[in-house]
């Protein structure tokens, strides 16, 4: 199953999750409060559900791996209630359209990481994408383009340790419900 759990806290102090982290980092906040994240294996889905002050969502587990990029940019854009749109919803599709077309090859080399966020099995709650910038300022212009802050709360954070790994631009969705309740790139129709 191609997902992890992950657990954002979106301001400081933020209330760690019990069990083992695969992998965790501080995140400085760029014109917003630094805040926390937590990769953990799957199994903690259900044990850090109810935590409150947290964001708790599935995340497609290829862009996790603690020998991943230090000091890139993550620009989140996060429901409000970790609920969100069905991943049909033209809002989605328009979303995952806009990255794959306008938004990625903006980034270009500097992409690292994206993966979309689901809060239950059904919906798409949120976004990550993962970059390189030279600096604040040049992050801040790039997270400008990212077509997932039309639909949720938008933070942009530099990760401080190595969370996030480099994969390959993914190449489309697919033209139907996606991903067999997986976090978009991840997961097939199978």
């Amino acid at each position: 199953m191609p997902w992890l759990t992950l657990v954002v806290a979106t301001s400081s102090p933020a209330p760690s999750p019990t069990g083992p982290a695969l992998a965790h980092s501080r995140l400085r906040g760029i014109g917003n409060p630094d805040g926390s994240l937590w990769a953990l294996p799957r199994r903690s889905w259900d044990a850090v559900r109810a935590q409150t002050g947290v964001h708790v969502l599935r995340i497609w587990d290829r862009v996790v791996g603690t020998e991943g990029i230090s000091g890139a940019y993550l620009s989140l854009s996060l429901s409000a209630a970790d609920i969100g749109y069905d991943f049909d919803d033209p809002a989605t599709l328009g979303a995952i359209r806009a990255t794959l077309g306008r938004y990625l090859p903006v980034l270009g080399s500097r992409l690292v990481a994206v993966s979309t966020l689901m809060g239950d099995w059904l919906h798409c709650s949120g976004a990550l994408t993962v970059f390189r910038a030279h600096g604040d300022m040049e992050a801040t212009t790039l997270a400008l383009e990212d077509p997932w802050r039309t639909m949720f709360t938008h933070r942009l954070f530099q990760v401080a340790e190595p969370v996030f790994r480099k994969v390959p631009s993914p190449p489309g969705p697919g033209t139907q419900r996606y991903g067999a309740s997986h976090p978009w790139p991840g997961g097939s129709f199978s």
